[in-house]
């Protein structure tokens, strides 16, 4: 073995691990059991400690001189100390547990008692709150290790492979539906519909969206590059990745992941109708037509399919009802908590613990399975990390996007700008949107998918310096 085959071999190393670490969050439940979050972690600091160690370098730079520009770069990166201070926040809720639950005869009603430093950062269950150490230091160590551990093609690879798991992770999905089961994974059973390995159908339908954004642009730009073999491989990952969302029969993800597939082919389309001849151009409406009339064919065809009758359960009385279980009372009395402890919140998965003191206990009894999130990411982030914690990852948001949003400028828009960025923007678009009205960001496997992806926008929009494996 030669010296460049060599390096080649090694420099793919740092983004393997990576994948390889996302890969099991996402076949490990999504990463929402706690027993299967310390591999997670022990992988994460595996990949960090790889792309330390081979750090992508320039032409003619030793690795020494690379190891301290990536230093000199995490040093001046905000994201870094957002998310450091982020953690702080968290360590110190973890270390300040332990409140009880305490009935005040003066109001005559229950209330957790408080925690061992009075005013400082809180939660309630040190072994719950804990968690949030786990899901948020891991996102931190991705985010870092996209931006100052890998390059513009270690990103592209990283796509690639994340597209890929997740396609094998939806036809196991899809064999595990059609075998009937009731155990996720042939080995735990469960009383509510699952896919894959995600034991909320809505988890699910987020991570395979999130993916099938991430294939839908891999594939449009090898289309753009015409290389075909790709176009072939990223189809089929496009195919099962779109097959896992529509399965998971979450009725927002369904909705959200065939948008996805008009928004990509219409900006695929756009972006490419300069360059093609007129017949090209008439090729293409018509096998669009064709398609879309299939696909309204079929789905009229056959009105008992599971995912029809899953989209006309779908209507506005659910968001109007006024029973404890629909997600307005958990919206107002996640803001009940927020407004009680503005700083710093109630702790993490503090929200499940509260919702009884703020419910009157006639209603208690109404406090089923489910009933443990609000429904809604940024308004329990609020609640249980406080304005503090919900704006530093506002602000974590925000650093990341900046970029991006300055680059599109600088290419006359999104419609004159390369597809898989494009695409990825409108992957993690639609997650936010989702995150609204459900709890995609309760999943580690989602939350740092979302993550990575955005962190990888930039340097897939601009023209970056070519690494040598000199």
């Amino acid at each position: 073995m030669n010296k460049h085959s060599s390096w080649r071999w090694t420099s793919n190393l740092p983004w393997l691990a990576l994948a390889v670490w996302l890969g099991y969050a996402a076949w490990a439940r999504g990463g929402t059991r706690p027993e299967l979050l310390p591999p997670a972690a022990v992988m994460a600091a595996f990949a960090v400690v790889l792309s330390v160690l081979l750090p992508p370098k320039f032409h003619g730079e030793p690795y020494g001189a690379a190891r301290v520009r990536m230093l000199k770069n995490t040093l001046r990166d905000p994201v870094f100390y957002l998310g450091l201070a982020l953690l702080v926040l968290l360590g110190v809720q973890s270390l300040n547990s332990g409140r009880s639950p305490v009935f005040d005869a003066a109001v005559g009603k229950w209330n957790y008692g408080p925690p061992p430093w009075p005013g400082w950062p809180s939660s309630v269950c040190r072994s719950e709150s804990i968690q949030m150490l786990y899901w948020f230091g891991g996102a931190w160590l991705a985010v870092w290790d996209v931006r100052h551990g890998l390059d513009c093609k270690d990103r592209v690879r990283l796509l690639w492979a994340l597209a890929g798991n997740g396609a094998v992770l939806a036809l196991f999905g899809i064999v595990q539906y059609a075998s009937g089961t009731q155990r996720i994974l042939w080995t735990t059973p469960l009383n509510c519909y699952f896919f894959a390995s995600f034991g909320y159908s809505n988890h699910a339908g987020a991570y395979f969206t999130l993916l099938l954004a991430v294939s839908g642009g891999l594939l449009l730009r090898a289309i753009r590059r015409q290389e075909w073999a790709l176009i072939g491989m990223a189809s089929a990952l496009a195919m099962l990745n779109l097959a896992g969302a529509t399965l998971s029969f979450s009725r927002a993800a369904i909705l959200l992941a065939w948008g996805l597939v008009a928004f990509g082919a219409f900006y695929g389309m756009l972006r490419a109708w300069r360059e093609q001849s007129l017949t090209t151009r008439l090729n293409e409406v018509l096998l669009t037509v064709c398609a879309v009339a299939a696909l309204v064919f079929l789905y009229d065809l056959t009105p008992a399919n599971p995912v029809r009758r899953e989209l006309s359960t779908i209507s506005g009385q659910g968001f109007q009802s006024a029973s404890p279980a629909s997600r307005w009372v958990q919206i107002k009395v996640a803001s009940h908590m927020w407004s009680d402890a503005p700083l710093f919140g109630v702790g993490g998965w503090g929200y499940r613990y509260f919702l009884g003191i703020y419910l009157p206990p006639a209603r208690w009894n109404e406090i089923t399975t489910g009933k443990a999130n609000v429904h809604n990411d940024p308004l329990q982030f609020l609640a249980e990390f406080g304005a503090v914690g919900a704006g530093l990852l506002l602000a974590i948001w925000l650093v990341l996007l900046a970029p991006a949003l300055r680059l599109l400028q600088r290419v006359k828009g999104l419609w004159h700008a390369p597809p898989l960025p494009v695409l990825l923007l409108a992957g993690t678009f639609l997650t936010l949107i989702h995150s609204m009205i459900d709890l995609p960001f309760r999943s580690p496997a989602i939350l740092w998918l979302w993550l990575v992806c955005l962190a990888c926008v930039p340097s897939l929009l601009k023209r970056t310096r070519i690494y040598s494996p000199d």
